[in-house]
């Protein structure tokens, strides 16, 4: 170690830290630039902290002085996390309309659930609240207090278009083609289908009192509302022929057929079958299980489900068949759906005696389950595909009949309404385009159906007129036009003189 380093051991070296001299206009520069950062902080924090407790109190309570703030930070920081749960959240506490509808919460749960199972893919996947479900397995069950009619509306009315048997409507003597103008006293004009059946429903054993105008002359009929089961009808139409017509397959179906056979079948022994399966809209498949297995052997192929993860389910036929029913003829037309399919394929693919007859089923080939909640309501979900018995899937596509038979055209169309007071010769109209299949319907042979009111139209609509107790005048007004359109429906309903597809039936099994 050298001398010079000894000395500096010795006499250590201090640093003297020199302060920069401010001066006065400096010092106030420095002292504000601190000010702004210690309030930007205290802003930041008391942003935060009104996040929290805006997002709090909006959530749990919606305070009006909540709301602007709430609005405001989620247009300056978006919506983050579940985005169900977000937006459920702003349409209950933000929402402006929110306020007036009573249980919101219910209400936004509905709705979203409903949003979610509504898809282009499967129509038949829905969410029900719990009266929609229950009017759904009335539908099925067609088991409910009520008067026993069905409608359609036309011209602002509700036109009767099928009286059931024995129900409190035919006993008090209402009738297909019937226009329904009040119940108890209130009009229906412009009325909705629900509200309609809404004012005609009560409770069992109560009356109601319609208005209706048949022929063009009113009158008051007196009904008393009962229980209703209509899901099956049967009748004989010679001493070997039955006819049954089955609406849908609900719970109580299988019995109604029992009760039929068990009458029919032991007074008449062997029975050919017109199997009706028109409109029907299908229903429940252990119903039509039981059913099928009237004609079907025992361990027959019903029905072959397919599930999500490719396996299968076969439903078998049940030892139930009545031997003495043979050749079948079962008709169709594109109204005929899902189990009242089933059903089909299940005869026609087991049997060698069925015919199919009639007009190309509607072609639904998925079957849904229910799953409830505690409050009633039903989430209906698409679980499986169903094949035939031979693994034919009819999806989208229907059973295309053995013999292809239309109705007349007066039962195919949809009616539309007339606007004009009066048509006549040389005008041109739908209306009379629906007046002249009206005129075929009834055999009067127009020599035009293209919507010309020519001068044969002319003589055959006068002939109508004269025939069924109108205006003779050669021309057709509102009230002539909708009662000729009751005379097609009452005439369809009470006789079996029109049903080209029945009578296509009868000849297949009279040969």
């Amino acid at each position: 170690m050298d001398n010079k380093t000894k000395e500096n051991e010795k006499d250590p070296i201090h640093r003297i830290k020199l302060k920069r001299h401010l001066w006065p206009d400096e010092v106030e520069l420095r002292n504000t630039k601190r000010n702004v950062v210690f309030w930007k902080r205290i802003a930041v924090v008391t942003l935060v902290a009104g996040l929290g407790i805006g997002w709090l109190s909006g959530s749990f309570v919606p305070l009006p002085f909540t709301g602007s703030l709430r609005t405001a930070l989620r247009g300056v920081f978006g919506l983050h996390g579940d985005k169900v749960s977000a937006v459920k959240d702003i349409m209950e506490n933000d929402w402006f309309f929110g306020k007036d509808i009573e249980n919101i919460d219910e209400r936004m749960t509905d709705q979203a659930i409903a949003g979610m199972t509504t898809n282009a893919e499967d129509p038949h996947t829905e969410y029900m609240s719990k009266e929609e479900n229950e009017a759904f397995v009335q539908s099925i069950n067609r088991d409910y207090v009520g008067i026993g009619a069905e409608f359609i509306m036309h011209d602002g009315y509700p036109v009767v278009t099928r009286v059931f048997v024995d129900s409190p409507a035919e006993k008090a003597g209402l009738q297909a083609g019937d226009i329904l103008k009040a119940v108890d006293g209130e009009d229906l004009a412009g009325m909705a289908n629900d509200e309609v059946v809404g004012k005609i429903g009560g409770d069992e054993g109560t009356d109601v009192t319609l208005t209706v105008e048949r022929k063009m002359e009113t009158m008051d009929i007196v009904v008393t509302r009962g229980q209703l089961e209509s899901t099956c009808f049967a009748k004989m139409l010679d001493e070997d022929l039955m006819y049954m017509r089955l609406y849908q397959f609900g719970a109580g179906t299988h019995d109604k057929m029992l009760a039929y056979f068990d009458e029919m079948v032991a007074e008449n022994g062997n029975v050919k079958l017109i199997l009706d399966l028109r409109g029907n809209g299908g229903g429940y498949l252990d119903s039509v299980q039981e059913c099928a297995s009237f004609f079907l052997d025992e361990g027959d192929t019903v029905i072959i489900q397919e599930f999500t993860d490719g396996s299968r389910n076969e439903i078998k036929a049940l030892d139930d068949k009545m031997d003495a029913i043979h050749d079948i003829v079962i008709l169709t037309d594109s109204s005929t759906a899902s189990a009242a399919e089933v059903m089909t394929l299940a005869l026609k693919e087991n049997r060698d005696d069925v015919t199919i007859c009639g007009t190309t089923t509607y072609g639904k080939g998925t079957a849904q389950v229910s799953a409830s909640f505690s409050d009633g309501s039903t989430l209906k979900y698409t679980a499986s595909r169903w094949l035939s018995p031979n693994e034919e899937w009819i999806n989208g596509t229907g059973i295309t009949p053995d013999e292809e038979v239309q109705l007349p055209m007066a039962l195919q169309i949809s009616y539309p309404e007339m606007e004009e007071e009066t048509l006549g010769y040389d005008d041109v109209s739908d209306c009379i385009t629906s007046m002249q299949y009206i005129l075929d319907y009834f055999d009067y042979e127009p020599d035009r159906t293209d919507g010309y009111f020519s001068k044969e139209t002319e003589e055959k609509w006068t002939a109508f007129e004269s025939d069924h107790d109108l205006t003779v005048d050669g021309k057709m007004d509102k009230e002539e036009y909708s009662a000729a359109i009751g005379e097609v429906l009452y005439d369809y309903a009470m006789s079996d003189a029109h049903d080209t597809q029945l009578a296509a039936a009868k000849e297949i099994l009279h040969g």
